[in-house]
């Protein structure tokens, strides 16, 4: 179905929300009505209240939602051109890292090949993932602030977290998800296979 002209009853408008119209992906605004049909997909009876693009280098495009109950939550658009691939491998992982590890990541409260609306014949279509915010501040903001001891702890607390992610059991060396073409048994094969393609990566760009 095509957007709606206007915002359906109860619903914000865009005057409510301009900042939806911040960033762009792909040439690719969000609407706050596109916004607002993913949160009650996920969320029903939910409304959203303000949508703002999340700063930062990011490969994706990353919005903070706020709902009207203060619950804050974030959506991430990917670019049009990696595909629903990318958006079913980290959806993947975000159900299987929590359930195997314990490991604290954002939960995954919705995912889409698609933004509402997108019509696949007219425009390129952004898969897209609606997910819970995990509390506290990016290590970056912080770390000039922690001492000694703090600094310790955290990357004991990081090593703790790689430690877990690296008990997941696989078959195959980069096969977490498949076992695609540089899955490899040995790990010293499957190392050198990555550091050839980021090489190649390097010599295609140049």
């Amino acid at each position: 179905a095509s957007p709606p002209r206007s915002s359906p009853s109860g619903l914000p408008s865009p005057a409510v929300l301009p900042n939806c119209r911040g960033n762009k992906v792909s040439n690719l605004p969000i609407r706050p009505e596109q916004a607002q049909s993913i949160v009650q997909s996920a969320l029903p009876g939910a409304e959203l209240r303000s949508c703002m693009p999340l700063p930062g280098p990011h490969r994706s495009q990353l919005y903070t939602l706020a709902l009207s109950d203060s619950t804050e939550l974030v959506l991430k658009v990917y670019d049009a051109h990696a595909g629903a691939d990318q958006a079913g491998r980290e959806a993947h992982l975000l159900r299987m890292v929590p359930a195997e590890t314990g490991v604290p990541v954002p939960r995954l409260l919705g995912h889409g090949e698609q933004l509402p609306w997108e019509r696949c014949a007219e425009v390129e279509t952004h898969p897209w993932a609606l997910l819970s915010l995990l509390p506290g501040q990016p290590l970056s903001h912080t770390i000039d602030l922690l001492d000694d001891g703090e600094l310790e702890a955290v990357a004991y607390e990081l090593g703790r977290y790689l430690a877990h992610l690296h008990q997941i059991p696989v078959a195959l060396f980069g096969g977490l998800l498949e076992a695609g073409p540089d899955a490899h048994v040995r790990e010293k094969a499957f190392v050198l296979s990555q550091a050839r393609d980021r090489l190649q990566s390097c010599r295609d760009r140049d």
